[in-house]
């Protein structure tokens, strides 16, 4: 197995702001397709805006090794011992730890020999570089 790449703290955070402007976004298009309608439900809209908070980042991981802020910083997301995409369990453990910890868990890669993240130890996953 080659070498692998771990990224630096800088180039996670760029990713993760990334990401940020993109769930905006995307929160932005929720809002604009529920403004378009009469009397939407209340309910449809809560579980519209939350389910794209939680899932777009176990979604995009566990599918494409990557969100779009991953993809846009040339990191990827895979199983520490098979190099492979987790799966959508381990991605959704991985997103909830890292939302519930924040900024703690991401500065925590700097102690760590691969540069793991807490929310990464936890599902065994690493963030590599790739070209």
């Amino acid at each position: 197995m080659a070498n692998k790449n771990y990224p630096d703290i800088p180039t996670r955070i760029k990713a993760v702001t990334i990401d940020t402007i993109v769930l905006v976004v995307f929160l932005l298009g929720a809002s604009d397709v529920f403004s378009n309608q009469e009397n939407p439900e209340i309910l449809y809209k809560i579980i519209t805006f939350i389910s794209i908070f939680l899932l777009y980042d176990p979604v995009m991981v566990s599918l494409f090794g990557a969100t779009i802020g991953h993809r846009f910083c040339k990191i990827e997301v895979q199983d520490e011992s098979s190099g492979k995409k987790i799966n959508f369990i381990k991605a959704l453990i991985r997103f909830v730890t890292k939302a519930f910890l924040g900024w703690f868990s991401l500065l925590s890669i700097a102690n760590s020999p691969k540069k793991q993240a807490i929310h990464d130890s936890i599902v065994n996953s690493v963030v590599v570089t790739f070209d």
